[in-house]
């Protein structure tokens, strides 16, 4: 089988460790195919990196995306008929010409960014609406919708009257990381600290430490945050935050390198999750796997991936948090206690990206022979 994979546009962390991972794994368990794949600049792979896949890279921004996925891929798969598309990356190709399995990562697509109450600027939500336009441009020849949980499957279901059939779940993975002994342990003589690892887009929430932060002052207790964000990325946070007298707790780290962030996870009194919307969660299962006491956002997301092995909260509700954290500060047997049931959560559900690919591969295979309306517009 000839595999077209359209990866052009995965430049955001989540969406960028799931390409690769696929991609990589593709090489190793699509040995029988033929595969070409356009990927993202901004990844710095070369032909090496995909073993057995022919590369195109592709540069950033929506003009290079326009041109890559209406003219690029439409020429190659004239002159190189590919039997299916595989677009990775939430769009890609309307009134594609073969069978045409799309994956989805972006909660902006399932959900109506109203339906979360989100506070959005002028400039997101018209990035947004360009989004959700081009998608449902594309959605007419989209033979089969891949998401990677239950309740992205159902949320698409509800906005695009997509059939429940005609989206299939394939879960993913999260990146192992083998810590150092003295990093895989927790430092006693570091001070308490909680941990939030997100990027910094609005529906991660993160104006809500501020008042969790605010919670726990009032309850005399002065711990630090720490973010994987620049302060300038969040001012909304900011300015909240120096409302309530808590700026100084907060500790903006800017990006950092994965094993950091596990560290970060490992040693933190409880790492923090009040996002609003999520597809997949990768820091959830990355909190589980590394043993950390964690409390989330009482939404589906959240719930699916950590069921009865996290502590939830509503996300609106800084209180209702802070209460929680004073929980685990006068109890530290019971914090330890639910890490441990995320280790063995994250152990009884963890899965490998070589079975991953080949769960896509099943899905490519089963496709049918020419495209299908999957909605009709």
């Amino acid at each position: 089988m000839k595999i077209a994979l359209n990866l052009a546009n995965l430049r955001g962390y989540g969406s960028g460790v799931v390409g690769r991972n696929v991609l990589r794994a593709l090489s190793r368990v699509g040995q029988m195919h033929e595969l070409r794949a356009w990927i993202p600049y901004e990844w710095g792979w070369t032909q090496s990196d995909a073993p057995g896949i022919r590369l195109h890279v592709v540069r950033g921004g929506v003009p290079a995306k326009l041109l890559t996925e209406n003219l690029g891929i439409r020429l190659a798969l004239k002159t190189w008929p590919a039997d299916v598309l595989f677009s990775l990356g939430d769009t890609s190709v309307p009134l594609c010409g073969v069978p045409h399995l799309l994956l989805v990562h972006q909660p902006f697509i399932a959900h109506a960014a109203e339906d979360c109450a989100l506070p959005l600027g002028r400039r997101f939500r018209a990035r947004v609406a360009l989004i959700n336009g081009y998608f449902s441009l594309g959605l007419s020849t989209v033979s089969k919708i891949t998401v990677q949980t239950e309740h992205m499957r159902q949320a698409i279901h509800r906005r695009w009257a997509v059939p429940l059939d005609r989206i299939v779940i394939v879960p993913s993975a999260i990146e192992a990381v083998e810590l150092e002994a003295e990093l895989a342990t927790k430092n006693e003589a570091e001070s308490p600290f909680l941990c939030y690892i997100a990027s910094p887009g609005p529906h991660k929430n993160h104006v809500l430490i501020a008042e969790i932060l605010a919670g726990l002052a009032r309850r005399e207790i002065r711990i630090p945050c720490r973010l994987t964000v620049e302060s300038s990325a969040v001012p909304d946070l900011c300015a909240r935050a120096q409302e309530l007298g808590v700026l100084e707790q907060i500790e903006f780290l800017g990006g950092v390198p994965l094993v950091e962030a596990h560290r970060l996870m490992r040693s933190a009194v409880a790492v923090l999750m009040p996002s609003k919307m999520e597809s997949f969660g990768i820091p959830l299962w990355e909190a589980m796997a590394a043993g950390a006491p964690l409390i989330a956002s009482d939404l589906d997301f959240a719930r699916e991936a950590c069921a009865d092995v996290a502590a939830y909260a509503d996300p609106d509700d800084g209180e209702a948090w802070a209460a929680q954290i004073a929980r685990w500060l006068e109890s530290p047997a019971r914090a330890q206690e639910q890490g441990a049931r995320g280790i063995e959560r994250h152990r009884q559900s963890a899965t490998t990206w070589d079975d991953i690919a080949r769960r896509y591969l099943d899905v490519l295979d089963s496709l049918p022979a020419s495209p299908s309306v999957i909605r009709r517009l």
